[in-house]
C-alpha cells in the first residue's frame, strides 16, 4: 500500500493565495463602486476648505490694513501739535433778563387752570393749576 503524503503546507498555502486574491477581489470590487463616490466627496471637502481658507485669508488681511491704517491715523494725529483756537468775538458778562416772555407760571401760563384728559377717551376735566394756585387745590 502507498502512503498518501503528507504535504499540508503546500495545500495551505494555495488555500490562503486563493483566500487573498478573493478578498483582493472583493476589494476591488467594492473601491470600483464606492470610489467614485467617495473621489466626488473628496473633492467636494477639498473645496469647501479651499474656500474657507481663501475666507479666513480675506478676512485677516482687511483686519491687517484695518488695523494698520488706524495707527497711521493715530500717529499721525498724536505727532503734530494741537491748533490754537482764536476767538475773534469779544465775549461779554451775561445778563438775565426778562425780555421775551412775562410769564411766572411755566405749567399753566399765567391762566391759573389746567385741562386733564382722562383715559382715552374724551372726558376732560379743568383743575386748578398746582403751582400758581394751590389756594383753590384745597378745596
Amino acid at each position: 500500500m502507498c502512503k498518501p503524503s503528507r504535504n499540508y503546507a503546500t495545500s495551505a498555502r494555495t488555500a490562503d493565495a486563493v483566500g487573498i486574491l478573493v478578498a483582493a477581489v472583493i476589494a476591488l470590487a467594492v473601491i470600483g463602486t464606492v470610489g467614485p463616490v467617495v473621489l466626488a466627496v473628496s473633492r467636494i471637502v477639498v473645496d469647501v476648505l479651499k474656500l474657507a481658507a481663501i475666507g479666513i485669508g480675506t478676512g485677516v488681511m482687511l483686519a491687517a490694513a484695518v488695523w494698520i491704517t488706524i495707527q497711521l491715523v493715530r500717529a499721525t494725529a498724536t505727532s503734530r501739535p494741537a491748533r490754537r483756537i482764536y476767538l475773534t468775538a469779544r465775549q461779554e458778562a451775561t445778563r438775565i433778563t426778562r425780555g421775551v416772555s412775562e410769564q411766572n407760571c411755566i405749567t399753566c401760563g399765567d391762566t391759573g387752570r389746567i385741562i386733564r384728559v382722562i383715559g382715552q377717551n374724551d372726558a376732560v376735566s379743568v383743575r386748578a393749576c398746582p403751582d400758581c394756585q394751590p389756594a383753590q387745590l384745597a378745596r
